[in-house]
């Protein structure tokens, strides 16, 4: 899904003009180009910088042919081989006193083809007498053979009858195809071959393949040779094999062209010498394949083509960049020649260091240097409108995909559109109708419009181009790029400047008849004086920007009649990705963030670093998505609270809000980051992914998420499947929204399909969802999703539990105190809004808004159904079965019982497991009892011990002595007191209940209000309440000596229970034992009151005897 787009393009003047071929080379430590050419008189060696536009000559030599170039870092020198023999060496910083270079060798045949192996330990060339010397890196001789022998190599596939032709599937072609023999006699050389040899090195290099032609043979073979020079296989016969050749660095594949009678292929072949595949140019008129080049990282195929021009005859070259994906080849771009003045091409040279920086040289004497990106374009208007198109760039045609309505795996796509001329390099997308609009530039600088509008009609329909327009400012530089379609009227775009290193923009205003453009009204430019890596505008929020090579970036402003250029702030490094948004808690104060991403995976936040392993993101409109080298997506909250200034001077512009020093602009943005912690059960900020996942995009306001699985851990397996998943943040973030527009049923069905607590619905927003509770109802309209909501709820917050979120200000304390209540709360509110609309239609959720109660309320639901069944029989049974099937059954059957309706007993008996001789005769015998002693033995049944008594105290005074027993075997005393207020015998026999259980103060009481003194006499003075006892032997008419005798039990059992006051106040008033209080008083250690007591009885003699020891012991 993603393309090659063309950040930086820089060129620099070397010659006049240059008839042949240019050879170039690289220092990939200082990034100086080396170019080897001939002019009329000499061939030439210069160097320039990318960022110079000057050059340098460092060596000139007799007219010859240059064979091959190579700069080698341990010599610091270029090595230069020439058609004459010669090996050249120039060193890169010789003295002035020193000779500018050494020929450090001469074959007197000549050179034909030379090759540095990668580690540059080895030379391989190719001599006139077509044999291949091998040498080292200080040219010293290795091995020298000859190319064209019979021998087909010590690793040629042997066959011993396994596997034949003969036996394969061959498809469509049937048993013929297995009986063809290839005819080698009429293979032949193809017609634009240049009859040299190619020599090539894989990338580890262990082995190097050269091409050749063979004379005996009658056509061109290829042979691949170990590092010792050892023939280990060749290729198998392919009629009109072309020079062209480069072995894949991977290792997997080497490349070269074919000729056929009706197209022309770019062929694969594997190192053992077997085909393995091929693609086919999409080339119609006359042309000729020069040479192909693969890239230093493998995926990207550059294929050199010479074109004729219809009319006048010349051929005008152009180089074509393929990828590979899915086993479907892409061309991404075209790198032409669009004016006269600009010149052919000459030559072409991939950087070693940088994968996607391409080195070109014209034959007018211009080297140029291209920088790409790997880009997805994608519509990123935050709408419900926008379909979430896709745009991936193939040649003349844009494959396009809206994945919001369909998720078609490449190289399959929705549909596709084709440009009136040229290649598609670029795609944008305009913020009319939804985002769906865009434009697409072409390699021969017209810009073509599409309107995109009917994508949600059924069946699909295709966008249409709505017109054409070509750039008025070309440069003889380099063509137009990084076009941006602002408005219906306005569209942007960078070209560099004519003769100068800089870029400039340009705004075209646009000639609108109707819904078409038909022209160019106006055009604006604005200069830099610095070359743009980015064009960047954001059609939601209005920002342009503008990126250079530095990092600064810059506020475009095209309102006015000049465009507008503001310096903001400077990225820590280049990010060739970049995207602008809005963090913050208050939508109506939300702050303006840049985010990049620079090709070393860091992730900067403004010029904050968020991660340093980040291989893709996407700017969601509630998240900032990233997926990291350790195979995990990672979600980053824009909902965030930020404390103090998070902006820059460009971005409180676009924020309405005061501009601040710039030296503090994002201190802020310490509180916006990522928190690298044990992962939470229900953490939504982190999910796992496939190995090698990039994110394509994510779709505003819905859940999906589209990943594109890239790297695969065999290199023969390329793979660009994708796959879309719903990551608990975005459905959460879904929910979330639709609860905020009140839209219960979108959020309801979100959570069904994505099994999210269905308790969100409340827990997010309890004050919005019992104000719009009528509008929840009409939303799930449907009683099974009312049913299952109602099911689902339980006394707990999963906003806190499970789905925090870090947009809510709640206090935990505050939403803690209503849980108890919520589930109540809910059914109550729900019950209500249902029993208005329609009772019978929804009797089902009724009935669960009583069952899920806490306690649930089964009574009610129960006489509910009592009383449908009156009405409908048939529909009160259909209930009946849907809430045993929310509660236990038998616990259903007793609470019927209890409501003493035998009618709705056997209609919940019969949906029972239950036997009908087993509860037919007990319902039978109840029957046959008088009304309230039938409900005590039903109440008795259902162990309501409390209940049953009171039925059977009203049942009559027959049934007393059944009352008192009854009492007596569940100690229901209390109750039946409540009954029986009169009967004294129900307190005697509870205060002989309470005896018995030690409560002998609360037994008197007991046995004082049932007139039975002398029991509550005894049970007073085992509690030892004296004063009682003796009023009570006051009232019982005690004699003297009966006072004194109870006096001394009384003393004894306040002894035991340690009340010695009150034991020596019984002895001494009622006992008249003086003695006795005074051994009372000493026990409890009141030696003064002891004292006291012995003198005012006139017994001082208890000092001596009792007092005074007691103290001493």
């Amino acid at each position: 899904m993603r393309s090659l787009r063309l950040l930086t393009h820089s060129a620099a003047t070397f010659a006049d003009h240059s008839e042949r071929r240019v050879h170039i080379a690289c220092d990939p430590e200082t990034a100086h180009a080396y170019l080897a050419y001939v002019d009329n008189h000499s061939v030439k060696l210069v160097t320039t910088n990318h960022n110079s536009q000057h050059t340098t000559e460092l060596a000139s030599f007799p007219l010859t042919n240059v064979i091959g170039l190579k700069y080698l870092l341990d010599f610091e020198a270029v090595c230069l081989a020439l058609a004459n023999g010669d090996i050249v060496l120039v060193k890169k910083d010789a003295p002035d006193y020193a000779e500018p270079f050494e020929v450090v060798g001469s074959v007197d045949v000549g050179i034909r083809a030379m090759s540095w192996s990668p580690d540059e330990e080895i030379v391989v060339m190719v001599t006139g007498s077509e044999t291949i010397l091998e040498m080292t890196k200080e040219f010293n001789v290795i091995i020298e053979f000859p190319i064209n022998v019979e021998n087909t190599g010590e690793d040629a596939s042997v066959n011993v009858g396994w596997g034949r032709k003969e036996t394969q599937f061959h498809g469509s072609e049937g048993k013929q195809a297995a009986q063809e023999k290839v005819d080698v006699q009429n293979m032949n050389f193809s017609e634009d071959d240049d009859y040299l040899p190619r020599v090539t090195w894989r990338g580890d290099g262990s082995l190097f393949a050269c091409s050749a032609v063979d004379r005996t043979k009658g056509r061109r073979v290829i042979r691949i040779y170990n590092r010792e020079g050892i023939l280990q296989n060749t290729s198998e016969p392919v009629d009109k094999l072309e020079h062209a050749l480069d072995w894949r660095p991977s290792g997997n594949l080497i490349a070269a062209s074919q000729r056929l009678a009706h197209r022309h292929d770019i062929i694969f072949f594997e190192k053992n010498g077997l085909r393995h595949g091929e693609f086919v140019l999409r080339e119609h008129g006359i042309h000729k394949v020069v040479e192909i080049s693969w890239n230093a990282d493998s995926t990207v195929l550059a294929v050199w083509i010479a074109r004729q021009d219809d009319t006048t005859g010349a051929f005008r070259d152009i180089i074509q960049l393929w990828t590979m994906n899915n086993y479907h080849w892409y061309l991404k771009q075209e790198i032409g020649t669009i004016t006269h003045e600009m010149g052919d091409l000459a030559g072409f040279q991939w950087d070693p260091e940088k994968p996607l920086r391409l080195h070109t040289a014209t034959r007018n004497g211009r080297y140029q240097i291209h920088d790409y990106c790997w880009h997805t374009f994608i519509s990123s208007v935050v709408s419900q409108e926008n379909a979430a198109y896709v745009a991936v760039v193939d040649g003349s045609s844009v494959l396009l995909t809206p994945f919001r309505y369909q998720n078609v795996p490449p190289p399959m796509s929705s549909t596709s559109i084709s440009i009136p001329s040229g290649s598609a390099v670029e795609v944008c997308f305009a913020p009319t109708h939804g985002g769906n609009d865009f434009a697409v530039l072409s390699s021969d600088c017209r810009v073509s419009f599409f309107d995109a509008s009917d994508v949600a009609i059924k069946p699909f329909v295709p966008p249409k181009c709505i017109g054409t327009v070509e750039l008025p400012h070309r440069s003889s530089n380099s063509a137009p790029r990084h076009i941006a379609w602002i408005n219906p009227t306005t569209l942007l775009y960078v070209c560099q400047r004519s003769a100068a290193p800089e870029d400039a923009i340009s705004r075209l205003t646009l000639q609108v008849d109707g819904a078409n453009i038909v022209g160019v009204v106006h055009v604006v430019s604005k200069p830099f004086f610095e070359r743009i890596v980015t064009l960047y505008a954001n059609a939601t929020h209005g920002d342009v920007l503008v990126e250079t090579v530095e990092g600064q970036i810059l506020e475009v402003d095209i309102s006015g009649c000049e465009i507008g250029a503001t310096p903001t702030l400077r990225l820590p490094e280049v990010c060739p990705w970049i995207e602008t948004t809005r963090v913050g808690s208050n939508q109506d104060s939300r702050e303006t963030v840049i985010i990049g991403l620079s090709e070393r995976d860091k992730l900067y936040a403004s010029t904050r670093l968020l991660a340093s392993d980040c291989t893709s993101f996407f700017v969601h409109h509630d998240y900032l998505i990233f997926t990291t080298s350790g195979h995990t997506a990672r979600f980053l909250s824009l909902n965030v609270s930020l404390l103090g200034n998070l902006v820059s001077p460009f971005l409180s512009a676009i924020s309405n809000r005061p501009r601040m020093p710039p030296h503090d602009s994002y201190e802020s943005l310490s509180d916006w980051k990522l928190i690298d912690t044990t992962t939470l059960p229900y953490d939504e900020s982190v999910r796992r992914v496939e190995r090698g996942s990039r994110i394509i995009l994510a779709i505003h306001n819905a859940t999906n998420l589209i990943l594109q699985v890239t790297v695969t851990p065999r290199p023969q397996m390329p793979r660009g499947n994708l796959e879309t998943l719903s990551p608990r943040a975005l459905v959460l973030s879904s929910i979330r929204d639709a609860i905020d527009r009140s839209d219960y049923r979108a959020a309801f069905l979100a959570c069904r399909k994505h099994r999210v607590d269905l308790n969100i619905l409340f827990d997010y927003s309890p004050s919005l969802f019992l104000e719009k509770i009528g509008t929840f109802v009409a939303h799930l309209q449907e009683v099974d999703f009312l049913n299952l909501f109602l099911s689902s709820l339980r006394n707990e917050d999963v906003t806190i539990t499970m789905y925090p979120s870090g947009t809510q200000t709640k206090s935990l304390l505050q939403k803690a105190d209503s849980l108890q209540s919520k589930v109540n709360t809910v059914c109550d509110a729900i019950r209500a809004v249902l029993v208005s609309l329609d009772t019978k239609h929804y009797i089902q959720s009724i009935l669960s808004t009583y069952v899920r109660k806490t306690p649930p309320d089964y009574e009610s639901a129960l006489s509910l159904l009592a009383s449908l069944r009156s009405d409908d029989l048939s529909h009160a049974e259909e209930a009946l079965k849907y809430t045993i099937f929310l509660c236990d059954v038998d616990r259903l059957y007793d609470i019927a019982l209890g409501m003493y309706d035998f009618s709705l007993v056997l209609m919940v008996a019969q949906q029972t497991q239950k036997d009908p001789r087993e509860y037919l005769p007990f319902l039978q015998e109840l029957q046959n009892l008088e009304v309230l002693y039938q409900r005590f033995k039903i109440d008795d049944h259902l162990q309501r011990h409390e209940k049953a008594l009171l039925n059977l105290c009203l049942a009559g005074d027959q049934y007393f002595a059944e009352v008192v027993k009854y009492m007596q075997k569940h100690s229901l005393y209390q109750a039946a007191l409540r009954a029986y207020r009169d009967k004294p015998v129900i307190l005697a026999h509870y205060g002989e209940y309470l005896m018995e259980r030690s409560a002998y103060g609360e037994a008197g009481i007991v046995f004082v209000m049932a007139d039975s003194r002398k029991r509550a006499l005894d049970a007073y003075q085992l509690a030892g309440a004296w004063r009682e006892v003796f009023m009570l032997s006051r009232q019982l008419m005690f004699t003297e000596e009966d006072v004194v005798a109870l006096a001394k039990e009384l003393v004894g059992i306040l002894q035991e229970k340690r009340l010695y006051t009150e034991a020596a106040t019984v002895a001494a008033d009622y006992g008249k034992d003086v003695e006795g209080a005074v051994d009372s008083l000493i026990k409890g250690y009141l030696w003064t009151e002891a004292a006291r007591l012995s003198y005012l009885h006139g017994r001082d003699d208890l000092i001596q005897t009792n007092v005074i020891p007691g103290l001493i012991d």
